[in-house]
């Protein structure tokens, strides 16, 4: 998820298209060159899983309380107007 976020790619399905070829995604998830990658519903499944279970707020509790990661964040709030970005 990390990677379809980080690359903008749409759909789960295009993630795990991506798995075929691309060398530096198999190596972020830990994915051998010789081994298959996986099917997008299953990658769906585990998500939905991942998800449902207390595991992914554990993770982004631990990630959160880094020292590097707390320096990054701030509680004050601001908006940002898509069309002047596009702009």
């Amino acid at each position: 998820m990390l990677l379809q976020a980080f690359y903008s790619i749409r759909s789960e399905r295009q993630v795990m298209e991506r798995f075929e070829f691309d060398l530096l995604f198999r190596w972020f998830v830990g994915i051998g060159v010789d081994n298959a990658a996986w099917d997008h519903s299953v990658f769906s499944k585990n998500r939905d899983r991942l998800l449902e279970g207390a595991i992914a707020a554990k993770f982004m509790k631990a990630v959160l309380e880094q020292p590097r990661v707390k320096r990054l964040l701030n509680a004050d709030h601001f908006s940002v107007d898509g069309m002047l970005i596009e702009a």
